[in-house]
């Protein structure tokens, strides 16, 4: 299975998470969650930065950014390791 494909994977069972479900990731997390689908589905942040009394897309946009010319397929392998994380957490 490709990098890619993984990637994949791993995006469609974090948008498959319920709401109000048993497992709820830290905003932390979701964060990084967010900072490394963007950067493999859109590269470099390259986008203004949020107004600063909208700070939910401002801390989006922070992470994102944080993460400069990270390739698209490190950040693809980095979702899938977070992912793993929670995979591993709830397992104990």
């Amino acid at each position: 299975m490709s990098i890619e494909e993984r990637f994949n994977a791993a995006v469609n069972v974090i948008r498959g998470l319920p709401k109000n479900g048993p497992y709820q990731p830290s905003n932390d997390m979701l964060l990084r969650f967010y900072s490394y689908f963007k950067q493999a589905t859109k590269g470099k942040c390259c986008e203004r930065r949020p107004a600063f009394w909208d700070v939910i897309n401002r801390a989006k946009w922070d992470a994102w950014n944080r993460l400069g010319d990270m390739p698209k397929e490190v950040a693809m392998q980095r979702y899938v390791d977070e992912l793993k994380k929670v995979r591993f957490s709830n397992t104990a």
